[in-house]
């Protein structure tokens, strides 16, 4: 959703409506998630986009991104955004790891929990929102004000 010209007020019901908690379905199983939103923003904020790994569907992530970025058109980064990051997936991967634990940073214990490989201290369960990546779908979110 682009926010581009929408008040203060209209960007949190935005966000708001964004990441209400709402039934999903996948494989005809019906679960109710809620999006975790990335409090990270990337450039302006004024686009609010999703990124849905196919490892925790149905749930997904909301982030705020720079309005001039077109999700499906890596060109349409700043010539910074695309020497640092290369695609949109790996910056909006990139916001998401600066606040949630990557799985894949992490060992499977037996008990299903998983450690970090530099700290045994650090063990998390690996449920949503912590990042597993192995592929996924990303675009402009399409929301109701």
């Amino acid at each position: 959703m682009n926010l581009v010209g929408l008040t203060e007020e209209q960007i949190k019901l935005a966000v708001h409506n964004a990441t209400k908690e709402h039934e999903a379905s996948l494989w005809g199983q019906k679960s109710t998630i809620k999006p975790c939103l990335i409090e990270g923003i990337h450039g302006d904020g004024l686009q609010l986009v999703y990124l849905e790994p196919i490892d925790t569907r149905p749930n997904y992530y909301v982030l705020r991104i720079d309005s001039a970025i077109d999700v499906k058109n890596d060109e349409s980064m700043s010539n910074e955004d695309q020497s640092e990051y290369g695609t949109v997936w790996e910056m909006l991967l990139r916001m998401i790891e600066e606040e949630y634990p990557n799985i894949d940073s992490f060992k499977e214990n037996k008990d299903g929990t998983y450690t970090h490989c530099s700290d045994e201290d650090d063990v998390i369960t690996g449920e949503f929102p912590c990042l597993s990546w192995s592929g996924g779908s990303w675009g402009q979110l399409k929301i109701e004000l």
